[in-house]
């Protein structure tokens, strides 16, 4: 029976671990920094958008990264076309709920930043801390680069809770972004956790069972 209490206590505290530590782990490792480089874009989900009239090499690359407070979006501009990064709308809906529209603002409030605001019936800043840099949008190499963060409270109060988000830019192209928001990771734990408390379990009859 001791041996029992002792297997038990030792499984509580494994699945203890695993449930309070992944995220954070996820969040270090695979995150992202605003500021200015953008190497930790390159292992994230992205999609490509233009209008059917531009050029191959006039496609816009969005990609999108999400932790327990913001979503962070990353813009490349196509490299030939000559089109700039400039103050563009995006549009956005969650749950296929209302439209609603933010205001992105390069080279504000400073050269080579980034800030977004809320444009639904007013003009309220949300973050100013992101970043843009330029290219040649035309040399068949280089082209605007930018990176900013949209607060989920944007999108929904609570921002502990799973939503489809749909994101479109007008002024990139015509196709729609859709992509699920919010932690999954309690989820993960425990089923994490349920699997490691099999596996233990498991090992642990066996072991008996060698014993007897």
């Amino acid at each position: 029976m001791k041996k029992v209490i002792k297997f038990l206590t030792i499984m509580f505290l494994v699945i203890e671990v695993i449930i309070v530590r992944p995220y954070t782990v996820r969040a270090e490792s695979n995150g992202v920094i605003l500021d200015g480089y953008y190497d930790d874009w390159t292992d994230k989900p992205y999609a490509q958008i233009k209008y059917d009239w531009e050029s191959p090499g006039q496609v816009h690359i969005v990609k999108w990264y999400s932790d327990d407070k913001n979503l962070y979006l990353h813009i490349k501009m196509g490299v030939t076309g000559g089109q700039q990064i400039n103050h563009y709308i995006i549009y956005f809906n969650v749950d296929n709920g209302e439209k609603k529209q933010l205001q992105f603002s390069p080279d504000s409030p400073t050269t080579g930043r980034v800030s977004v605001f809320d444009a639904n019936g007013g003009y309220t800043k949300i973050s100013d801390d992101g970043y843009v840099t330029r290219g040649s949008n035309s040399d068949g190499k280089t082209s605007d680069e930018a990176e900013f963060r949209i607060p989920l409270s944007e999108f929904q109060k609570d921002s502990g809770k799973m939503f489809t988000l749909n994101l479109q830019f007008p002024n990139l192209g015509y196709q729609q972004i859709v992509f699920q928001v919010g932690s999954t990771y309690p989820y993960m734990g425990i089923a994490m956790s349920s699997s490691v408390a099999a596996f233990g379990f498991y090992f642990y009859r066996r072991k008996r069972r060698k014993l007897i």
